[in-house]
């Protein structure tokens, strides 16, 4: 009888700091929240302080303007979805080639999908002018021989989680490059033209039905009269322009940009 009696009383003193240990524990983790919702709520705090200060611009595309910054909020639902761009000189500067209204790239409008790798989204021209039937057999063959084009990468600053949100600096988007802005005023001009970026702005912002559209004031500096001037001179075929001064190349460029329809 003697032992049972010691032996409850030594189980009773082991028990009593392993039952507080638990007790502790499990406090412990009723006050702490998990790593993973604290580090979506530091991302929701920069993603609202990122826009804090911005203009935002909503409809088919959601923009926030920053400064001289363009960024885009895009959906992770959006990504991989057709969107259609047509982007036309508004001020023009030379009748040879560079015309207001004229469209910037060979075709009037480009078809563009944005796709996430990694910290950068990327913008990417699909091969339309080859298509089969997803029944087809050749449709494999084609994945394989007509790549896609990657027009450019951008920077994702800042993401939501629980909205599924990327906050992504598109302003280099806004500079043409994509649509060969800088070869069509170069060829206009007479010789190479470089974007001055500091005199480069964003004009307005609108919606337009199922569209947004951007304009932008821009300027370009070049050389003056180069090589390629000098030869058309020669030839009897001088470059016409509009210019005060062919080392200043103001102009004005409009984005109108648009999801296709399922």
């Amino acid at each position: 009888m003697l032992n049972i009696k010691r032996l409850a009383l030594v189980l009773a003193l082991f028990s009593v700091p392993l039952l507080g240990g638990i007790a502790k524990a499990q406090d412990d983790d009723d006050q702490e929240p998990p790593k993973q919702e604290q580090k979506k709520d530091d991302a929701a705090k920069k993603y609202d302080a990122a826009i804090k200060d911005a203009t935002k611009y909503e409809g088919a595309f959601t923009f926030y303007v920053r400064k001289s910054d363009i960024l885009l909020e895009i959906s992770e639902d959006q990504l991989g979805r057709l969107f259609l761009a047509q982007a036309t000189l508004n001020h023009g500067f030379s009748p040879m080639g560079g015309q207001a209204g004229e469209p910037l790239s060979d075709g009037p409008i480009d078809v563009f999908k944005w796709e996430k790798h990694d910290d950068r989204l990327v913008l990417v021209r699909p091969h339309t002018k080859y298509r089969w039937d997803d029944k087809d057999p050749l449709a494999i063959a084609s994945e394989r021989t007509f790549p896609e084009a990657i027009m450019g990468t951008f920077r994702i600053e800042q993401t939501k989680p629980d909205e599924k949100l990327m906050l992504v600096n598109v302003t280099s988007f806004f500079y043409g490059t994509v649509f060969g802005l800088p070869e069509l005023v170069s060829a206009g001009a007479g010789s190479p033209a470089i974007l001055d970026r500091e005199m480069t702005d964003i004009d307005s912002i609108r919606e337009s039905g199922d569209a947004t559209v951007v304009r932008m004031r821009m300027h370009f500096r070049s050389q003056g009269a180069g090589d390629l001037a000098s030869l058309m001179a020669a030839l009897g075929l001088t470059a016409q322009n509009h210019l005060e001064d062919e080392k200043s190349i103001p102009l004005g460029v409009t984005y109108t940009l648009w999801y296709r329809k399922d």
